[in-house]
């Protein structure tokens, strides 16, 4: 856990067993995987340690790799790539789409992992990846240039703009910035205020890192407003920007 390689050799060397688990069934790899310690992670493999190891939460250590060196050295000794969380039903490759691991999604994509795979958010690889303005990664995944995100997006998909006396084309405001809608989430009483910025696209994976960074600041007040979520769409207009659409929930 705290990446001593040397004294995890020396246990190793005196027949420490590699495959010993805590209260929680968590194995040294499934430590070392979680804290990117690729050294000891191959120390681990050399002795026996098991990849397909599970958890109290059923997960692997190859679910905890937090380094693409880790995911690369891993994925070469087993066959379960398919895996899906317990939990989330985020894939290894779900996880790369999340957190920007370019190379290891395509080493995956090489190894022939199944991408149609959805999470139980109903999400698959490729909505994540561009969901989080990771055009590069999406873009190594068949079907992005069809994805229907370059038409109908998910703020059409998902939601239906609500007309009121009040607000009857359904916009609360309008501003420099953009627009704010009132939307109801499609099948539910939800009603969200959701933010469109327009930006030109080169500057997708800044944008939405900026408004990422911005919701995570504003858990402090969200006894007043809570931020429900952000992602990024291609919805061409005239002026051929893309839109991001940033989600508050009231």
């Amino acid at each position: 856990e705290r990446g001593h390689h040397s004294i995890v050799d020396l246990l190793l060397a005196h027949g420490a067993d590699p495959n010993i688990h805590d209260f929680f069934k968590r194995t040294p790899l499934h430590l070392a995987s979680e804290r990117g310690h690729h050294s000891i992670v191959d120390l681990l493999l050399a002795h026996g340690a098991d990849v397909l190891a599970t958890d109290i939460a059923g997960r692997t250590p190859l679910s905890y790799a937090e380094t693409e060196e880790v995911i690369l050295v891993m994925t070469g000794l087993t066959e379960d790539l398919n895996r899906q969380d317990q939990q989330t039903g985020n894939t290894l490759l779900h996880s790369c789409c999340l957190h920007g691991r370019e190379e290891a999604a395509k080493h995956l994509i090489e190894k022939g992992v199944r991408i149609d795979l959805k999470n139980k958010k109903g999400e698959s690889a490729l909505d994540l990846a561009l969901a989080n303005g990771l055009r590069r990664i999406a873009s190594l995944l068949p079907g992005y240039l069809q994805s229907p995100l370059s038409s109908t997006g998910r703020f059409e998909r998902d939601f239906e703009v609500v007309k009121d006396d009040q607000h009857k084309d359904g916009v609360l405001g309008k501003g420099a910035f953009g627009r704010v809608f009132k939307a109801r989430k499609r099948g539910t009483d939800d009603v969200f205020a959701i933010k469109e910025i327009p930006f030109p696209p080169e500057d997708a994976e800044k944008i939405l890192r900026e408004v990422r960074a911005a919701m995570e600041l504003s858990r402090a007040c969200d006894e007043i407003l809570t931020h429900h979520d952000a992602w990024l769409e291609d919805r061409r207009t005239s002026d051929e920007v893309s839109h991001p659409l940033f989600q508050a929930q009231i």
